[in-house]
């Protein structure tokens, strides 16, 4: 914990802890635990849990023989993702001593992050390319799209071959560059290309 003033960190509590998040009530949940999310299906002592620590007392909200991670406390109670079934979808216990409720269901790619909103109405889910938005009140789930403008500046390109219905020509006083006249429009180039010439327009259609 750090005071707003940037003081010197202040250790919480005397324990390992990774993925902290802070309850409404001043609870703190946390995973302990050695293992990598991305290392699929492993299943041992160096699996992730998921703890709570309140008032100095512990107790243990997972205990799966596989991953618990990233604990998002809310008044409904405890959303967190689990690979119980081989890939990562969000879980949900009302307790600790509660059945786990498995709300989504993916199976390929899992989920790779999630968050909750401040309200805990709303979480936030991160899928391979997808982004999700899981509704905790209604336990429904849809998709986020997401459209981003381009921005490419005028016209499309166009690529078009041409070699006849040139109209006119000119070279450029150091002879390093050509502009010809075709279909009406400007096109300009380079005179010393020796691959096929590629030549660029300068003027709109009229």
């Amino acid at each position: 914990r750090v005071d707003l003033l940037g003081r010197t960190p202040e250790k919480i509590e005397p324990i390992f802890a990774v993925d902290a998040s802070i309850a409404s009530d001043g609870s703190l949940f946390y995973v302990n635990g050695y293992d990598h999310k991305n290392r699929k299906r492993y299943r041992g002592s160096a699996n992730n849990d998921i703890f709570k620590v309140h008032n100095g007392k512990f107790s243990t909200w997972t205990t799966h023989l596989g991953n618990d991670l990233s604990p998002m406390p809310t008044e409904k109670g405890l959303f967190y993702l689990s690979d119980e079934n081989d890939t990562f979808n969000l879980c949900f216990k009302k307790n600790e001593t509660s059945q786990v409720e498995v709300l989504t269901h993916f199976k390929e790619f899992g989920i790779d992050a999630a968050s909750a909103s401040k309200d805990g109405k709303t979480i936030i889910l991160f899928t391979g390319l997808d982004i999700y938005k899981f509704n905790t009140e209604t336990y429904t789930l849809s998709k986020i799209l997401i459209q981003i403008p381009n921005d490419t500046q005028g016209k499309d390109l166009i690529s078009e071959t041409a070699s006849a219905n040139f109209s006119e020509m000119a070279i450029s006083n150091d002879e390093k560059q050509i502009a010809v006249v075709y279909k009406g429009d400007i096109f300009i180039g380079k005179a010393d290309d020796k691959e096929a010439k590629r030549l660029l327009r300068i003027t709109s259609d009229a």
